[in-house]
């Protein structure tokens, strides 16, 4: 007999897992800048030489998305979590022992590899159990990747002064470990038979009708990975990640240097980058509740327009009060186009192979990282000035604005032809 308490939906519960994940594995990989004086002052290490460690760990974190995509479209987020949980303590463990450069190189691989089966397998993971609000879930998870670093780093740089960074390291492989028994609460998605009731909720109803883009995602007409590679939408969409991952790098990585060019201390050029991690919570949030009525397109198209104005403001600012504003509008339109990603990518191709999907297209992000930070750097040793690397890092946001305008969802079948929005 019923007790007539109403249960809360279990796609809630996915999403705090989630959360916890995604902020355990970017606390573990993105505090990597608080442990290059410490490494230096112990074994004389280069910045430079050090940095490559970092440069593995993303290599290793965009290019297997699409192996834990794979593995969670295969085998379930619980399993595929778990395993990345695993790798991701042995590496931080492993950390706090090394006494070679090359060690080091391979403990952050495994870090990567660890941080690989969180972002894709998790969105995808709330896409299926979401769909009316499933704005605001991805919103929700996706600030965990700010809010990782944001707590972290200050308690990181803490435990450093006072017991040392192989500590640490061995702190962040205990905390990280806790991922192993979270990820029991991950479920692949409901259950076939409350997957389409026709009361409310956030389950999807019988009679919804096919989407376009923006709307509710279909759970018909999925496209496989070798069938989404063969449609313009599938290469626009990775040309959109790379350019945003371009200008996005090009700023995170050097707006401390930047900063304290223009005439600013210390405290003020960490704090400009602090705003940026702050203000790309609410904009997850917001601009996932945002997405939810509007669409995912248009809100992705205003918010990658917005870092691109910010980025050329960023050119031009000269003093603290310029760089306030620049770091939280910039970091408020950073958060929002996080959520809008992976939204936008199971919209387009659906639900059954996303894992996979999503996966592919991430790396193109990792490239276009790679890239930003390299080229930004490249250009500032050969000008002097940051403001041709902004310049290009503008442009770079626009055009992956602009190539999303003309986004929309293929027909199957049809190769390399966007075909007709449905």
């Amino acid at each position: 007999m019923s007790s007539g308490v109403q249960r809360p939906y279990y796609g809630w519960i996915i999403v705090a897992a989630s959360f916890f994940v995604t902020t355990i594995t970017s606390a573990s990989g993105y505090t990597f800048g608080v442990f290059l004086p410490p490494w230096r002052e112990t074994f004389d290490w280069s910045a430079a030489a050090v940095s490559g460690a970092y440069s593995v760990c993303i290599f290793f974190y965009t290019g297997l998305g699409v192996v834990a995509g794979w593995g969670v479209d295969k085998y379930g987020p619980k399993v595929t979590t778990m395993t990345g949980g695993l790798l991701l303590v042995s590496g931080l463990l492993l950390t706090s022992q090394v006494n070679a450069l090359w060690q080091l190189y391979v403990t952050y691989g495994l870090i990567g590899m660890g941080m690989s089966s969180t972002y894709s397998p998790l969105m995808t993971t709330a896409l299926r159990w979401f769909t009316k609000r499933k704005g605001l879930a991805l919103g929700i998870i996706g600030s965990g990747i700010s809010a990782g670093p944001l707590i972290m780093a200050p308690l990181a740089t803490y435990i450093i002064l006072n017991y040392g960074w192989r500590f640490c390291f061995k702190f962040m492989g205990c905390i990280a470990g806790l991922i192993i028994f979270v990820a029991l609460m991950l479920r692949r998605g409901p259950e076939a038979r409350s997957m389409f009731p026709t009361g409310k909720g956030d389950s999807r109803s019988v009679s919804e009708p096919q989407p376009k883009i923006g709307n509710p995602i279909s759970e018909s007409n999925d496209f496989s990975l070798k069938e989404a590679a063969g449609t313009k939408a599938y290469w626009m969409l990775g040309g959109a990640f790379l350019m945003v991952g371009t200008g996005l790098q090009m700023v995170l990585v050097h707006i401390v240097s930047y900063s304290q060019i223009q005439g600013t201390s210390p405290l003020i050029a960490a704090t400009v980058l602090s705003i940026i991690t702050g203000s790309s919570i609410a904009g997850r949030i917001i601009m996932g509740i945002v997405s939810d009525r509007i669409g995912r397109k248009t809100t992705l198209i205003f918010c990658v327009f917005l870092e691109g104005t910010m980025i050329m403001w960023l050119t031009w600012a000269s003093s603290s009060w310029m760089l306030f504003v620049f770091a939280a509008f910039f970091g408020f339109g950073y958060g929002g186009h996080g959520t809008q990603f992976p939204a936008l990518t199971g919209e387009i191709f659906g639900l059954g192979h996303m894992g996979a999907i999503l996966g592919a297209v991430v790396f193109f992000w990792g490239m276009g990282s790679a890239l930003g930070a390299t080229m930004a750097g490249y250009i500032f040793d050969m000008t002097g000035s940051y403001r041709g690397a902004f310049m290009t890092g503008a442009a770079a946001m626009l055009m992956a604005g602009a190539t999303t305008i003309f986004l929309s969802k293929p027909v199957k079948g049809r190769r390399l032809n966007l075909g007709r929005t449905r």
